[in-house]
């Protein structure tokens, strides 16, 4: 075992250990991690903009079973009599006191399928239990485009779902099998977006193998979880410190909740997709490991007003003149210290970014919010376009219970100015497998985005996005501050303007809407409009309509994950 999964391990043993001291929490009824899309985190952040969760924290996700259970004891035992019955409903099926949609059907068919009414299996006993589900997204579309050209496209994912607990112990595990067919192929040295490490088949055809694993221990006062997962930290549709915009990765998260705080402590492991070539190890070695410390404390300061301090710092194994480093960075292991403070000490050779943001509802049923990274700055170029003056922030609103119980409004822009998430050592950049771990838009970028989900607790469920996005890319053989993976000491020019480059515009509508045949099994129609303009590429537009089978999954855009 390498050193550093040495000292990962035995940080997760000492977590464990001083934990189990402490009571264990109150039977959760459902087990494992919610999705961060999924149905059970959208209830949750709709009753928080109402003003009905005024002392829960929902914008950590994914949040966990126990985390679920507690909100919607805190619902019921203390706006119980505002929910309306729809409401009502969500609770029941949330708690498993009702069936969801389609288990009598199943049950009456199958016989011992959905035993409980919402898992396809479960086995459970006296301090245990497991959950067996199926994972299905199974699409098809035609892609017409603006130049008449026609593409048919199509996905085809089929695996599986653990999750349970032993005791205080919980876990999930999903295992996923791909092949996608997407109308404009984006594939690179064997990556894909969002999706990291993919084969190519026929030039235009991904075919890849998903795996996620979290297991986890809860307290009073804590909760500990170990494996790989994605994350989004912050109020809003996205995020500019840690997103879902990458794939999922290895990572140690330890979550303090005490009074009205809530500290995370995430300590992760990330991947640079370029094989180190040893010649005498038969050519090709593994894919190097970079590394990533992160903490955030968010505090409730009334019932309206929510504020948070984060703080990452993404470092990598390094041997020169500079850096004496083969593994994890044994100093950002401690969890109550900051990081700037630790980098600035061994000589400044990382990636450190901190930030701040809020949320703040004037009214019940409407919230604002903000969130601002800074990366670097120099006070005396503030306004001159220098190109170090790195920073970025997002501004959003949005609505609940307009005219539906069930019925969200969410509108969000970002500004990135150029070389943010960038460093002068590669290795360094903010980013997993060629994504952004930020902002999806990446740096010198403009978004926003619009989202309205229509969720009732009975079979029907829509929704739509559209995101608008304008950015200035680098231009051939220039590095203007658009792609984080290029040292920032290849710039091309000391002072950038937002948008400097290839000016390029993307606009994309993508609208679903169906119903729920069996627990979690839908059938949807959906459509996508993309545009994209670029200054030197020119235009691409087409139109794909398409029917989606899921099973277990939520709603994903084509080519997005």
């Amino acid at each position: 075992m390498p050193p550093s999964a040495r000292v990962l391990c035995a940080a997760l043993l000492t977590a464990v250990c001083l934990l189990a001291c402490a009571a264990p929490p109150a039977q959760a009824q459902t087990d494992g991690i919610l999705q961060i899309g999924g149905p059970a985190q959208r209830f949750l952040e709709r009753q928080k903009t109402l003003g009905r969760l005024p002392d829960t924290f929902v914008s950590n996700r994914p949040l966990s079973a126990y985390e679920l259970q507690a909100a919607l004891d805190s619902l019921t035992a203390n706006y119980g009599d505002e929910l309306s019955s729809g409401e009502e409903r969500w609770v029941a099926r949330l708690q498993n006191d009702v069936p969801q949609p389609g288990a009598g059907l199943a049950q009456s068919i199958w016989g011992r399928l959905y035993p409980n009414g919402r898992d396809m299996a479960e086995v459970t006993g006296d301090g245990y239990a497991l959950q067996l589900n199926p994972l299905l997204y199974a699409g098809l579309g035609q892609a017409r485009f603006s130049d008449s050209t026609n593409v048919t496209t199509w996905r085809n994912t089929r695996g599986v779902r653990a999750s349970g607990h032993i005791g205080p112990i919980f876990f999930e595990s999903r295992l996923t099998e791909n092949q996608e067919r997407p109308a404009l192929v984006q594939f690179q040295d064997g990556t894909a977006p969002g999706i990291g490490f993919a084969l190519i088949q026929d030039d235009d055809t991904y075919d890849y193998i998903t795996a996620t694993g979290m297991v986890g221990f809860r307290s009073r006062f804590f909760e500990v979880r170990f494996g790989r997962d994605r994350n989004r930290w912050g109020y809003g549709l996205q995020s500019l410190n840690v997103s879902d915009a990458a794939p999922a990765y290895d990572q140690l998260q330890i979550r303090t909740k005490v009074w009205r705080l809530e500290y995370t402590n995430l300590f992760t492991r990330y991947i640079e997709p370029e094989r180190i070539r040893d010649p005498e190890r038969g050519g090709n070695t593994t894919y190097p490991s970079r590394y990533g410390a992160h903490h955030r404390l968010a505090l409730q300061i009334n019932d309206r007003i929510q504020l948070e301090v984060f703080e990452s710092i993404r470092f990598a194994p390094q041997t020169d003149s500079l850096v004496n480093r083969s593994n994890y960075e044994l100093a950002y292991l401690n969890p109550i210290i900051f990081y700037r403070a630790v980098e600035r000490d061994i000589g400044s050779p990382d990636n450190a970014m901190l930030g701040i943001g809020g949320s703040w509802r004037p009214v019940d049923g409407a919230r604002v919010y903000g969130q601002f990274l800074l990366d670097e700055l120099r006070v005396s170029e503030i306004g001159s376009g220098w190109w170090g003056n790195k920073w970025g922030w997002v501004l959003g609103a949005d609505v609940a219970g307009l005219g539906s119980d069930h019925l969200a409004l969410q509108v969000e822009a970002a500004r990135l100015r150029p070389f943010l998430y960038n460093h002068f050592y590669t290795p360094n950049a903010y980013v997993h497998y060629r994504d952004p771990l930020g902002h999806p838009a990446g740096p010198n970028a403009y978004d926003v985005t619009l989202a309205a989900t229509y969720d009732p607790p009975s079979r029907w469920q829509a929704g739509l996005t559209t995101r608008w996005t304008q950015r200035g890319r680098n231009p051939a053989g220039e590095n203007i501050g658009s792609d984080p993976q290029v040292s920032t000491n290849t710039r091309s020019r000391d002072y950038v303007d937002m948008l400097s480059g290839v000016r390029q515009t993307t606009w994309t509508v993508d609208v679903h809407a169906g119903a729920e045949i069996l627990p979690q099994l839908f059938l949807e129609a959906a459509l996508r409009v993309d545009a994209t303009d670029d200054a030197v590429r020119g235009t691409t537009r087409f139109v794909q309509p398409y029917v989606v089978l899921r099973w277990g999954l939520p709603f994903d855009a084509p080519g997005l994950r």
